[in-house]
């Protein structure tokens, strides 16, 4: 599991509008180039590759057993990245969601 990650969902647990603010003004204001948002959507696609990989490798496995515990590991960790990006954006966060819908097309160009 990531540290950052874990941090940032820890503070913005509850809908915890003034860290939901400041990672807004973050992003608009400092992150013109959207880095914030890649590092998560890079991080996101490792992982999903990772798994990809390990569950192919688990299909041709004798023992696909021993692969399971790395498999959990992966997929629990795709779940906090989610979960990171969902907290950002609740208690009606109108601004943070549009961002992140809108960070797309920008990235996909990267």
């Amino acid at each position: 599991m990531d540290a950052a990650t874990e941090l940032g969902i820890e503070i913005l647990e509850g809908g915890n509008l003034v860290v939901q603010t400041t990672l807004y003004d973050y992003a608009k204001i400092q992150d013109v180039e959207g880095r914030f948002f890649k590092n998560i959507v890079d991080r996101l696609g490792s992982l999903q590759r990772q798994i990809v990989r390990l569950r192919d490798e688990k299909a041709n496995s004798k023992n696909p057993e021993a692969l399971r515990n790395q498999e959990v590991t992966l997929v629990m960790d795709m779940r906090e990245k989610a979960r990171f990006l969902q907290l950002m954006c609740e208690g009606h966060n109108l601004k943070m969601q549009h961002m992140l819908r809108t960070q797309v097309p920008f990235l996909s160009r990267s």
